[in-house]
């Protein structure tokens, strides 16, 4: 899989997501389980990496100023 198409299912999966998280899964149910498993692990890594960046980004907007004062 390119990853074009690896980022276009990123997308849908997360509009899936978004609009219904029950069904955000169920349009990789028609791949075989090894593809599917491959790629609901991939899309938890993803979710949960992109939860951390809008953590770090909020903190560090928190602590945007500090820094400015301390250079």
């Amino acid at each position: 899989m390119d990853s074009q198409s690896q980022q276009m299912l990123m997308t849908m999966a997360y509009n899936n997501h978004q609009k219904n998280r029950s069904e955000s899964m169920d349009y990789v149910e028609q791949w075989s389980m090894g593809e599917k498993r491959k790629l609901v692990f991939r899309w938890n890594v993803w979710r949960r990496m992109n939860s951390r960046q809008k953590q770090l980004e909020i903190v560090g907007n928190m602590s945007q100023p500090t820094l400015h004062k301390a250079r």
